[in-house]
């Protein structure tokens, strides 16, 4: 008999047996449930991970590669004034960094996305989607009343699904000059 278990936020503990296995196979086959499925064969987690861990590492690296090298900056770019209050989220699969972001505490209630990413190798299959859930979940647990942050203007469509609002004009970051605008998820949407 095959068996296969599902880790991962959102996902109950479940084992399931040839039989419906076949039939997600069919339909994953069709398109009709991919994503949901996927879960369930890769056995993605979303966990909270702590400097020095291998994972943190990992999205340092990570890090670097997609955001400041090829602007020429220096790996330290990457220490900046909430690396080390932020709480660092990554999706992993087996100890492999699939997706990484940070949640930093701005002040009384007000917080910070920042730092997201997905490796090229796991974009647009929805691992932006459910790590932003789950990151505002996170926020959420916190009492959180604002949750903001400053998307690079390819990705604001991933946000804006989230409820996210743009805030103010385009500017070019001052360490990239990668165009950013800032956005706003409010209370009432939380």
């Amino acid at each position: 008999s095959v068996r296969i278990t599902r880790e991962y936020a959102g996902c109950p503990d479940k084992t399931l047996d040839k039989t419906v296995l076949i039939r997600l196979i069919r339909l994953i086959r069709k398109d009709k449930v991919w994503d949901k499925v996927r879960c369930i064969i890769w056995k993605m987690k979303i966990t909270e991970i702590q400097k020095g861990d291998a994972l943190y590492k990992k999205a340092l690296e990570l890090r670097y590669l997609l955001f400041f090298k090829d602007h020429n900056l220096p790996r330290t770019i990457i220490n900046d004034d909430l690396e080390n209050t932020g709480t660092h989220i990554a999706v992993s699969q087996k100890n492999v960094l699939i997706a990484y972001g940070r949640l930093s505490e701005l002040k009384n209630k007000e917080f910070q996305i920042s730092q997201m990413l997905v490796a090229p190798s796991h974009q647009n299959k929805g691992y932006a989607e459910k790590l932003l859930q789950a990151i505002i979940q996170i926020a959420k647990n916190r009492g959180a009343q604002n949750i903001t942050l400053n998307a690079r203007t390819s990705v604001t469509g991933l946000y804006k699904k989230s409820g996210f609002q743009l805030v103010g004009q385009i500017y070019n970051s001052a360490s990239t000059g990668v165009p950013h605008i800032k956005m706003t998820l409010h209370k009432n949407f939380l």
